[in-house]
């Protein structure tokens, strides 16, 4: 047998020693903050996906009358082919009401944000539009998607699915009284990033707001009830995956771009 491995023991040092009791007491603050952070976060994917979740309801329910409908019309036909015809298409709305589900279970779902995987953006990106659509429809705005591209970047594909759907409902709400347009693209401009964008025709961010934005508790929406951490939450995942952010705003609309590295 070979000779036992070495076992080095030192003295515990720690790494608070020292700390007066001013330094103790703010990193505690800094603590809390975050898990209030978190908590506050959960508690508006939830929220967020029982407003989704609200029209969804709605979009089933029309899946719904539509197969009860050609099953209805199918049971009344001698005809093996005209039954086949009949039937043809129900399984494909089946198929979409799963997906639909799916999208809102994963989003309102708790993950670990530690863990990156690679995946493709506009994957994430046809989730976020596919979960907005039913509130789009509702506030009467055409919600347009550009999602033709294959790049790969490394993150959490849920994080990024709920950046993109707190700035999608952003410009849903912003052009809402206009009836308004909202395209949410993403395309590469330029080696190793791609870009996902987020464009609206609304009235354009206050601008006592613009400095502020993306600072946690910062909102303009003082009659929605909502804790302002759609964008602080949107920097986050953005500072996650390596990535910036640009924003264009005035009088005529808003656009919000997130640059991410692609995968190697």
């Amino acid at each position: 047998m070979g000779a036992p491995d070495q076992v080095q023991i030192v003295p515990f040092v720690d790494p608070h020693r020292g700390e007066s009791e001013h330094e103790r007491e703010r990193r505690a603050w800094r603590r809390e903050r975050e898990q209030l952070l978190a908590l506050l976060a959960q508690q508006q994917r939830v929220a967020h996906a029982g407003l989704i979740a609200s029209g969804l309801a709605h979009e089933v329910a029309n899946h719904l009358m539509l197969i009860s409908g050609r099953s209805s019309l199918a049971a009344g036909r001698d005809d093996p082919q005209r039954w086949r015809e009949t039937l043809e298409g129900i399984p494909a709305t089946c198929e979409e009401i799963a997906k639909t589900m799916d999208s809102v279970l994963a989003f309102s779902a708790r993950r670990n944000e530690d863990l990156l995987e690679s995946f493709h953006a506009a994957a994430s990106l046809r989730q976020a539009v596919r979960l907005l659509r039913p509130l789009a429809k509702d506030r009467n705005v055409s919600l347009q998607l550009d999602a033709d591209n294959d790049a790969v970047i490394v993150g959490r594909p849920q994080m990024l699915v709920q950046a993109l759907v707190n700035l999608g409902s952003n410009a849903i709400r912003a052009c809402a009284e206009r009836a308004g347009r909202v395209r949410m693209g993403v395309a590469c401009f330029e080696p190793g990033t791609v870009q996902l964008t987020v464009t609206d025709d609304g009235p354009g961010v206050p601008e006592e707001l613009r400095g502020r934005m993306f600072q946690p508790f910062a909102t303009g929406e003082a009659d929605t009830g909502g804790h302002g951490l759609g964008l602080f939450i949107v920097r986050k995942a953005v500072r996650r995956m390596g990535g910036s952010i640009r924003v264009r705003t005035g009088p005529a609309g808003t656009s919000i771009s997130l640059a991410i590295p692609t995968s190697a």
